[in-house]
């Protein structure tokens, strides 16, 4: 492991016994925390400004709320063609080949989401088939919870949030009810 400290820092080596009874007495939810993590992390490496659809106070908290650590060996199959569509995921670490006919081969590494167009274009099962190549470790979250993510956040909040995730894949609605997008739009 590596670690990078921007001020001066204390670094503790603990047993795996003894680290588990340091999250048992300080209250802290690690698995959540992990999540949390890791999910700004993707966002400071890759780029993702999905995230940036929900409100800055909470946001990691938010989505490692609903977001699922997955770890996957080498040949398992995560979604196949013709299953529902019910979980978009995001690769963490490894590498997936997704395959769909008539289309080449695509690698998905580190940064890479899975599923998106199928889960949230609302498509009824994924219309490829990721298969992971190198022991891979994902964070997924279900169209259901996506949802829940944005019960009580404006509207507009979740069309940016699936704008900026489909891009030239969204749908005419997105654009209509987006604020920016139907002036862009009304101009035509």
């Amino acid at each position: 492991a590596t670690v990078i400290a921007d001020k001066m820092s204390l670094l503790i080596t603990l047993r795996k016994a003894e680290f588990h009874t340091f999250l048992r007495t300080v209250d802290i939810d690690f698995d959540k925390l992990m999540r949390s993590r890791s999910l700004e992390h993707l966002r400071n490496c890759y780029k993702h400004y999905f995230f940036d659809a929900l409100p800055e106070k909470d946001r990691y908290s938010v989505l490692a709320d609903y977001f699922r650590i997955n770890v996957f060996e080498p040949c398992k199959v995560i979604f196949e063609r013709g299953q529902p569509a019910d979980k978009l995921y995001i690769v963490a670490y490894g590498e997936v080949l997704t395959s769909e006919p008539g289309i080449d081969r695509d690698t998905g590494k580190k940064g890479s989401i899975l599923g998106v167009r199928d889960v949230l274009n609302d498509n009824a099962n994924y219309a490829s088939t990721a298969e992971v190549v190198d022991r891979t470790i994902t964070l997924s979250i279900s169209r259901q919870d996506i949802e829940s993510c944005f019960r009580d956040k404006p509207l507009t909040a979740r069309i940016d949030f699936e704008l900026k995730l489909l891009r030239e894949d969204c749908r005419v609605n997105h654009v209509l009810e987006h604020p920016i997008g139907i002036r862009y739009f009304s101009k035509w």
